[in-house]
C-alpha cells in the first residue's frame, strides 16, 4: 500500500512494537502521523510545532510518543496530545538518535557531542549520562531484555552500556571509518551495525568475536535490522534495499529505487516479519516480500508494453 499525507521528505518511518501501528514524519513539516498499518489509514497525529523532526517512535504500550528534531526533544502523551516534557540542546549541539526501552521504562537521547543521556519515560527526569565516545553518535538502541543500551559513533566504536549503572560494559572496534546505524538481535545476544565504510558488523556480546560482510562497493548504508527469527538482515541505501543471510552474509533479495522516486531513508520488518517499510523523500510504502517482488515483476512486464509516465513512475520502485 501507499501512504499519503507526509509532504516531500519523510525523515523516519517506525513500526510499534506489536506491529500495528507506523508512526512518520517529515522534514518539512512539525505534524507527525500515526498510521494503521492494516487499512492504511492515519488514525491520529501530533502537531510538534517544530520542523525538522528526524525521528519518532511509539512506547511498546501505545502511550508515550518522543521525537526529536535537530535542537530538541520532546515527550508526548498519546492519548491527550499534552507535551509532557521536552529539552532543547545548547548551542552547537545538536540531537542524533533516541531510543525507547521495550518495559516503557526509560528513553535515550543521543548527541554529536558524544553523549548520551538516559531519561525516565513517565517524567522525562535525566537518570545516567554516558560519556565515553569522542565523536558524535549517530544511533543508538535498546537490547530486548532492557538491560543494556548499544551506540555507534563517528568515533568508529561500538558500544554498550548498562543501563543500571551508565557503565560501557562492551567497545567494538568495529569500522573503519564509522558505523551509521546499529541494532540488536531479538535473542540480544549480537549487534549489527553498518556505515558509510561499505561493511556490515555483527558483533556478539557474549565471545566479544566480530563478524564483518563487506557490501558492494559505493554502499553506504543508513539502515540495517536483524529479522524476528534473526536469520536474514534488511539493509538500506539511499538506492537500493538489501536482504542478507545472516551467517553468510549472501544477498537473497535486492530491491533497487526508481530513479526518480527520491531517495530511500529506511527499511525496517514489522514485528510479524511479513511486512517491509520503506520511507523515502515522497512516500511510504510497506508489503509482503514475496508479493511485493511479484507486483515488481509483473509491473516490469507492463513497462515494456506500456511506458509510465513521469508521474506515475514516482509511486513504483524497480526490482533488481
Amino acid at each position: 500500500q501507499t501512504l499519503t499525507g507526509n509532504s516531500k521528505l519523510i525523515t523516519c518511518t517506525n513500526f510499534s512494537s506489536d506491529g500495528k501501528f507506523l508512526v512518520s514524519a517529515s522534514e518539512y513539516e512539525s505534524v507527525i502521523r500515526i498510521w494503521n498499518v492494516k487499512d492504511g489509514t492515519c488514525v491520529d497525529s501530533i502537531d510538534s510545532e517544530e520542523k525538522g523532526i528526524k525521528e519518532a517512535r511509539l512506547s511498546s504500550n501505545g502511550k508515550y510518543l518522543v521525537s526529536i528534531a535537530p535542537q530538541i526533544y520532546m515527550l508526548w502523551d498519546v492519548k491527550s496530545k499534552a507535551l509532557l516534557y521536552k529539552k532543547k540542546s545548547p548551542r552547537y549541539v545538536s540531537v542524533k538518535s533516541m531510543a525507547i526501552s521495550p518495559n516503557n521504562r526509560l528513553f535515550a537521547i543521543a548527541y554529536n557531542n558524544g553523549l548520551i543521556e538516559l531519561c525516565n519515560l513517565n517524567s522525562g527526569k535525566l537518570i545516567h549520562s554516558f560519556t565515553g565516545h569522542n565523536d558524535r553518535v549517530d544511533k543508538i538502541t535498546f537490547s530486548p531484555n532492557n538491560r543494556y543500551l548499544s551506540s555507534t559513533s563517528a568515533d568508529g566504536t561500538i558500544r554498550v552500556w548498562d543501563v543500571n549503572n551508565g557503565e560501557c560494559v562492551k567497545l567494538f572496534k568495529a569500522h573503519n571509518k564509522w558505523g551509521y546505524f546499529v541494532s540488536f538481535s531479538h535473542n540480544g545476544e549480537k549487534i549489527v551495525s553498518a556505515g558509510v565504510d561499505e561493511e556490515i558488523c555483527i558483533c556478539d556480546i557474549n565471545t566479544n568475536e566480530v563478524i564483518t560482510f563487506k557490501g558492494e562497493r559505493g554502499s553506504n548504508f543508513n539502515s540495517v535490522f536483524f529479522s524476528p527469527d534473526d536469520k536474514r538482515l534488511l539493509l538500506s541505501t539511499m538506492n537500493i534495499v538489501y536482504l542478507l543471510d545472516t551467517y553468510s552474509g549472501k544477498v537473497l533479495h535486492k530491491i533497487r529505487k526508481n530513479s526518480l522516486s527520491g531517495y530511500i531513508q529506511t527499511a525496517e520488518f514489522c514485528p510479524n516479519g511479513n511486512i517491509l517499510i520503506v520511507g523515502t523523500d515522497y512516500f511510504g510504502l510497506y508489503g509482503e516480500f514475496p508479493s511485493y517482488q511479484k507486483l515488481i515483476d509483473e509491473t516490469q512486464e507492463r513497462f515494456k508494453a506500456n511506458p509510465l509516465t513521469p508521474e506515475e513512475r514516482k509511486f513504483y520502485l524497480e526490482y533488481d
